[in-house]
């Protein structure tokens, strides 16, 4: 009968024991991840490497639900189990204990849920930009090529109004590339706030030749425009004379 209730008791501190080391490590896990899980003061303008940050953060979160499923899961059973010998002072010191532990868990999740919900609009943000930019730089890239042809080298009437044509277009599509640089300008300032200095200095780099660049191609293409069709009038009339004189000499 001693013995029983020896086994009895031991039971039970082992029990209590093991309750309160999984408590403890809840609490210093949950101490531990409270700088990890805080969104980051900087993050790259690249969108794939903030993108590799975001998904750190992700594991980050799929460790937590693994860990609350397991030693936060444990840490109930055992405390409902204990719960069956408490008086009312303790099943309230007990309920006191788990709702602590339990709530800074909720902290926790809540405090990751808003760094990665924080997270994902800024990569968004980067990947916008990087479309945007690259749009800019085709649009640039193209008007840059047609500015630079040199009139002398299209040396008919249908190779220059192919290329007024072109010149045309871009025209047309001038007001919208503008727009769009000016687009990417503001969008600057959501993405300064999180960038440390170099990608700052890349970041006005970028938008700094992207409005030299739409600069030189706004004073020039309607310059240029009339050049082409300057030289088409001229091709045309040169043919006209050829054939004049062709059915001259013919008479």
């Amino acid at each position: 009968r001693i013995n029983e209730i020896k086994n009895s008791l031991h039971a039970a501190y082992e029990e209590r024991h093991n309750f309160e080391q999984n408590l403890q490590q809840i609490s210093a896990w949950t101490g531990g991840k409270e700088a990890e899980v805080a969104c980051p003061s900087l993050l790259p303008l690249k969108a794939e490497a903030a993108e590799k940050v975001y998904q750190r953060y992700k594991k980050l979160e799929t460790d937590t639900k693994i860990y609350v499923g397991s030693s936060v899961a444990s840490a109930r059973r055992q405390a409902d189990s204990l719960l069956k010998d408490c008086d009312e002072e303790d099943t309230e010191d007990l309920d006191d204990t788990m709702i602590e532990a339990v709530g800074k868990i909720t902290e926790l999740r809540q405090t990751l849920a808003g760094t990665l919900n924080c997270l994902s609009n800024m990569v968004e943000s980067r990947k916008d930009f990087e479309k945007q930019v690259d749009l800019a730089q085709k649009w640039i890239h193209e008007a840059e090529i047609a500015l630079r042809t040199d009139t002398r080298s299209l040396n008919s009437a249908d190779v220059l109004e192919e290329h007024l044509k072109k010149l045309e277009m871009l025209e047309d599509e001038q007001e919208e590339a503008n727009r769009r640089i000016n687009s990417i300008s503001n969008m600057c300032a959501d993405l300064l706030e999180y960038l440390t200095e170099a990608d700052k200095f890349t970041l006005g780099e970028i938008v700094r030749d992207l409005q030299d660049r739409s600069e030189f191609i706004n004073s020039g293409l309607t310059d240029k425009i009339e050049q082409i069709r300057e030289a088409i009038f001229t091709q045309r009339k040169m043919t006209e004379r050829m054939v004049q004189s062709t059915q001259t000499l013919a008479n």
